[in-house]
């Protein structure tokens, strides 16, 4: 409602992939509706329910009724569409691998315990040190950061890649043993657009521990004054009994940084 779109995008809207689609088509109905009306804004500002600060006072009327317009019809659509078609990406077993062969047993929640290796090399931070509430608050999961001094990213585990973007800052996948990853580079870089960035992926992928996701320039990230952090996060934390990240300390890339503990089922 604020305008932080990232929880809601990387957390379900592009994993889910209808809920997206369905938020694009309300936005563009809502902002048909101001266009229309000729709502004005006087300067650039912040975006949700507290965007009527940037607009024309005799606009602000219409801009807020754009923004109902948009919310309902995104949550009846959504809800109506999604009732019997939930596009949740299933636990990924179909690497060739299975839950004997790799001397696992899966839980009734569909996770089991595992170990997350260090995507970057750099220093190791609490995600409560990092400048994003979102993060910092363990809005979205917990995990850990990473202050990196290498701009490369690397897988943390085997599994699949379910959510790829353009602007190349953020990768979520599926680990074999159900933890849903987020691996988001920097704060606000959504905002450069993909410049100072590489991937080497694409949504669907199925990679392994230690493979080549993508590459980020840490100087121009710095030079357009954003922070460089990497976030590491298990989004579905709640499906485990507990995540566990290390204290802050040095870490190289491979290195063991969060351990998830797998609800005990008799």
């Amino acid at each position: 409602m604020l305008g932080i779109t990232e929880p809601a995008m990387f957390g379900v809207n592009l994993k889910l992939k209808f809920p997206f689609f369905i938020g694009l088509g309300a936005a563009g109905i809502a902002s048909t509706i101001m266009g229309f009306a000729g709502v004005r804004g006087v300067s650039l500002g912040p975006a949700g329910i507290i965007g009527f600060i940037a607009i024309k006072p005799a606009s602000i009327p219409m801009f807020m009724l754009g923004i109902v317009v948009s919310f309902v019809l995104a949550f009846l659509a959504t809800y109506v569409y999604g009732r019997g078609r939930m596009d949740v990406p299933a636990n990924v077993a179909s690497t060739g691998t299975t839950a004997q062969e790799i001397n696992i047993v899966k839980t009734s929640e569909g996770v089991s315990d595992e170990a997350l290796y260090a995507p970057v090399t750099g220093q190791a931070i609490q995600l409560s040190e990092t400048k994003d509430k979102v993060f910092s608050s363990e809005l979205m999961g917990k995990g850990i950061a990473i202050e990196p001094t290498i701009g490369e990213i690397y897988a943390p585990a085997d599994g699949t890649l379910i959510v790829t973007n353009d602007s190349k800052h953020a990768y979520v996948f599926l680990t074999n043993n159900g933890a849903e990853v987020l691996l988001h580079i920097g704060i606000d870089t959504v905002q450069m657009a993909g410049e100072g960035f590489s991937t080497q992926v694409k949504q669907g992928q199925v990679v392994k521990k230690g493979d080549l996701l993508g590459t980020f320039d840490i100087s121009k990230i710095k030079a357009n004054g954003y922070e460089a952090t990497v976030m590491v996060i298990v989004t579905n934390t709640m499906s485990f009994a507990e995540v566990q990240g290390i204290d802050n300390q040095t870490v190289t890339v491979g290195q063991a940084v969060i351990q998830t503990t797998a609800p005990v089922t008799k």
